[in-house]
């Protein structure tokens, strides 16, 4: 489930977003597994 549209990006989709703007393309994986070796692999 999404949550309510907003104007700025939370935290954790913003951490996400700068694995996808440093890297040009990336797919889920690769982002999931760049944020594990920055340590920001939470859930």
């Amino acid at each position: 489930m999404g949550r309510p549209p907003a104007k700025d990006l939370t935290e954790r989709e913003l951490e996400v977003m700068h694995v996808f703007w440093s890297q040009g393309e990336a797919t889920a994986a690769e982002a999931r597994d760049r944020l594990e070796a920055t340590g920001l692999d939470r859930t």
